[in-house]
């Protein structure tokens, strides 16, 4: 949230809420797609068109690799693009900024509150 103007904060908090809800919508079904993908023998014992035999081998090669390629290339693109903006957002600026006001309005309530000598 750094990186997101003030004005935004809300936008982007429910942007990355979206985000979030979608990406635990689309696990369950990449995991049962991986699971009907690998089965081996379908069984229709008695009406069930369960699964009888999985190939163990291929569910661990898919879940471990193929999964965690997918996910490790999603989080690298998002940092990637995350630090692009990031650089673009002048923080320090802004902070010091903020830090020039503080000190004017310190400056000024200590000039008000000092007595005025006349010559």
């Amino acid at each position: 949230m750094r990186s997101v103007p003030p004005s935004h904060i809300a936008l982007a908090i429910a942007a990355n809420d979206v985000i979030l809800k979608i990406g635990g919508l689309i696990a369950p079904i990449t995991f049962g797609l991986v699971f009907d993908n690998s089965c081996l023998d379908k069984g229709s014992h008695c009406g069930d068109n369960s699964c009888a035999i999985y190939d163990k081998p291929r569910i661990r090669n898919t879940l471990i690799f193929g999964t965690s390629l997918v996910a490790k290339l999603g989080t690298i693109i998002c940092f990637v693009i995350a630090s692009y903006y990031i650089k673009k957002v002048p923080i320090l600026s802004v902070l010091e900024k903020e830090s020039v006001l503080e000190k004017e309005s310190d400056g000024k309530s200590s000039q008000d509150s000092a007595p005025k000598t006349t010559t």
